[in-house]
């Protein structure tokens, strides 16, 4: 895996669990936290396309939950 996509992706993941909505960020990229867990400690085994919706994921919930906390 390219060093800048794991960066972005714990990077991401440690805003989400200071959020509290890693399981979240889990269930919208719809694999199993196994899957997402391979992804976020590095493992060549998790594929492109997977890692795209973990990416993706994390950031829909990342950008909903400041929306929700700005509009309050």
């Amino acid at each position: 895996m390219d060093k800048s996509i794991h960066k972005k992706l714990t990077e991401r993941h440690n805003e989400l669990i200071k959020m509290g909505k890693v399981m979240v960020a889990v269930k919208e990229s719809t694999y199993t936290y196994k899957t997402y867990e391979r992804a976020i400690k590095g493992g060549d085994e998790v594929r492109a396309d997977t890692l795209e919706h973990i990416l993706s994921a994390q950031s829909k919930v990342i950008d909903s939950t400041r929306r929700k906390l700005l509009a309050l």
